[in-house]
């Protein structure tokens, strides 16, 4: 197999997995109190609220929306947060 060949297929997985993949509601509802302890608002800037974002959250159990870094020049990410049975977690991704 050529290595474009498995590049194709890699991506056309990653693809089909991103998009038939469904994540479920947490079993119990975050708090606004948890989603806070986060502390996104410290680090970034993004156009929902809080509580957009938790009633998105427990509705589907991960939310991806899109933010700005706080500083000089403002650097762009991707802020994906999952409910789990502890709490939520945030993870961020660079846009480039």
């Amino acid at each position: 197999m050529s290595k474009i060949y498995l590049i194709k297929f890699s991506i056309l997985l990653l693809l089909f997995l991103s998009l038939f993949c469904c994540t479920t509601p947490p079993e119990k509802p975050i708090t606004i109190r948890q989603f806070s302890a986060l502390g996104l608002e410290r680090n970034y800037e993004f156009d929902y609220s809080k509580e957009y974002l938790l009633k998105h959250l427990n509705e589907k159990g991960m939310v991806v929306f899109e933010a700005k870094k706080k500083g000089r020049p403002p650097q762009p990410f991707y802020i994906k947060i999952m409910a789990t049975a502890e709490g939520p977690i945030a993870e961020a991704y660079p846009i480039e």
